[in-house]
């Protein structure tokens, strides 16, 4: 099963309600200016997640509940995650570690955790869905080990791919893998992202 060219642009459609509510949530908690900006929607394969990066990737493992049920995770560099973490433990961002140490990773987690429940939340409300996004553990691993954290969720892959800037850094790669089942499910028909809901009679 793939999506139809309206279910693709149904959940492209969301993709900027879904990137303003998690630009505002990291916003809030690093104290500086965050820009998420959408660049579509693709099909892929596990194999293919990995060519999207390269070298160290930290992904957090998300839970999609409400009107839609499934797995899905998010997956962003590394270094964008050490710059995070810096500044969550008081640093200004221009000297991040090079890797997570355990004070980092537990930094950052609650970034996994706020910036999951802001962006499915906000795609929520783009597709005019009611819908909730719990974060798993954030973890590092090489882009080549992607494949295998992908697995899980299907064969068939739904990459929402977004451009992450935060200030002071250079723009990088962030990616909201979806099974193709939940991406379906969220896409419904393909009915316009942003029309009301059909009362039911």
């Amino acid at each position: 099963m793939t999506l139809s060219e309206a279910q693709n642009r149904t959940l492209e459609g969301a993709l900027s309600s879904a990137a303003e509510g998690a630009a505002n949530a990291l916003s809030g908690l690093l104290g500086k200016s965050v820009s998420l900006s959408p660049a579509g929607v693709s099909a892929i394969s596990a194999s293919d997640l990995g060519d999207k990066f390269f070298g160290g990737v930290a992904q957090v493992p998300v839970t999609v509940s409400g009107q839609a049920n499934g797995p899905a995770l998010m997956v962003f560099n590394e270094s964008t995650a050490a710059l995070m973490a810096d500044l969550l433990i008081g640093g200004d961002g221009s000297n991040p570690p090079e890797a997570l140490n355990d004070l980092h990773l537990s930094a950052v987690g609650e970034v996994g955790s706020q910036l999951a429940a802001a962006l499915v939340e906000g795609l929520g409300q783009g597709l005019g869905k009611s819908l909730n996004g719990t974060a798993g553990d954030l973890s590092p691993v090489q882009a080549q080990d992607l494949a295998a954290a992908s697995a899980s969720l299907g064969a068939s892959l739904v990459a929402c791919d977004f451009s992450l800037d935060v200030e002071g850094a250079m723009p990088s790669p962030f990616v909201l893998v979806l099974g193709e089942n939940v991406a379906a499910a969220l896409a419904g028909n393909g009915a316009a992202a942003g029309a009301a809901p059909q009362q039911s009679t």
